[in-house]
């Protein structure tokens, strides 16, 4: 069976990627080290500009922009190289990786610093720490530190836009879990059609801004989502639904 098609156009994205059978990925500090250098790759070679980041013991999170079509080949050069940087150092062989990189387009301002809080209070929502400034081992803490070897990676970010004390504060309060939730919900090809378009924007975009809901509606449908799916997200009927877009 065929591989859907990868998020691959210009934008940002929230970017996760797991050990395989969910081991550890990171084992000491020069793991850390070494990917991160990885990281700083990805902005000189493919032009990435980082906003957040979080490594956990065996995955990682990424918030990232990109500035033309190769998030593919970028993330590609990441796992494969460390990988290798891994394999070797420990002696081991066969994947590292659980599979490819998981990748969630994020569409407006809500949505990224919702993936921002999310990303940045990973380790307390893991029970590994009780307060951010504990773990060294995300964005959080170049923040916080101006000399950090790393911070050349997030020198672009959107969260420089906040003072230091102000993006703690906001890391501190909690998230608005239906927004992350909706942000997560895999959008899918559109099988109804012969050449199978793949419906990268979500359903609820088309609802979110003003106008006539019709009108709306009718757009949705021209986009590629079916009477159904419109259906069942304004809570409607699909008799309904027909009568409008006839």
């Amino acid at each position: 069976m065929p591989r859907p098609p990868r998020y691959n156009e210009i934008g940002t994205y929230h970017v996760i990627n797991r050990g395989v059978e969910r081991r550890e990925v990171f084992l000491d500090q020069r793991d850390y080290d070494q990917f991160m250098a990885y990281l700083g790759d990805l902005v000189t070679k493919y032009g990435i500009q980082f906003h957040a980041y979080c490594l956990m013991n065996n995955h990682y999170h990424l918030l990232l922009e990109t500035v033309s079509d190769n998030l593919s080949d970028a993330l590609k050069y990441l796992n494969v190289n460390y990988s290798k940087y891994f394999n070797q150092t420990y002696q081991r062989t066969g994947h590292l990786w659980q599979g490819r990189f998981k990748s969630f387009p994020i569409h407006d301002e809500t949505q990224f610093w919702t993936v921002a809080k999310y990303i940045e209070r990973n380790p307390i929502a893991a029970g590994i720490v009780k307060n951010i400034n504990e773990y060294p081992y995300h964005s959080y803490q170049i923040v916080s530190q101006s000399s950090h070897t790393f911070s050349y990676i997030i020198d672009q970010s959107k969260i420089h836009t906040m003072q230091d004390s102000e993006y703690s504060e906001f890391i501190d309060t909690p998230l608005q879990n239906e927004i992350l939730k909706s942000i997560y919900k895999m959008h899918r090809i559109n099988k109804d059609t012969t050449d199978k378009k793949y419906l990268h924007k979500p359903i609820s975009t088309f609802f979110d801004q003003k106008g006539e809901r019709n009108e709306k509606i009718r757009a949705c449908y021209r986009y590629g989502y079916t009477q159904a799916d419109i259906a069942d997200f304004l809570g409607l009927s699909r008799t309904a639904i027909n009568k409008i877009i006839r």
